[in-house]
């Protein structure tokens, strides 16, 4: 019940400590959601920019490894007309079509996977993380 103050105004009633207590509980679950919801924010900023990024370097590797395959075709149709090669030309070509093979993320021996996935999970503990699927990208 309220109280006549200074000049006909009406003062509020004094909260218990009970009242108190369970304000300021309310206050501290209130303030930890929202700076959760922040943090998991940013988390989602940051995996959405790192996917980005992979897909960019994913890319990248394919055509570095379409380049390197064009340029391997043609060493060896250069080779093939006769033009002198050095005693570890076939050597160096198995090494160079195996590295170009590596590089290339849609080729047979590549793993797909890794420019799929999330590299860190900094910053937000375990227990907040949404679980990363690349079947599950919004």
């Amino acid at each position: 019940m309220r109280t006549p103050g200074p000049r006909g105004t009406a003062t509020p009633p004094r909260e218990t400590r009970a009242e108190r207590a369970a304000r300021l509980a309310h206050a501290d679950r209130d303030a930890t959601a929202s700076i959760r919801r922040m943090r998991l924010k940013a988390y989602r900023r940051r995996e959405e920019t790192e996917r980005y990024d992979r897909l960019l370097e994913a890319v990248a590797d394919w055509e570095r490894a379409g380049r390197l395959r064009a340029f391997l075709g043609a060493t060896e149709l250069r080779l093939a007309d006769g033009v002198a090669a050095p005693p570890h030309a076939a050597e160096w070509l198995a090494w160079a079509w195996a590295k170009a093979e590596a590089l290339d993320p849609l080729g047979p021996t590549a793993e797909l996977r890794r420019f799929m996935r999330v590299k860190n999970r900094r910053n937000v503990p375990d227990d907040e993380l949404p679980e990363f699927s690349i079947f599950d990208l919004r």
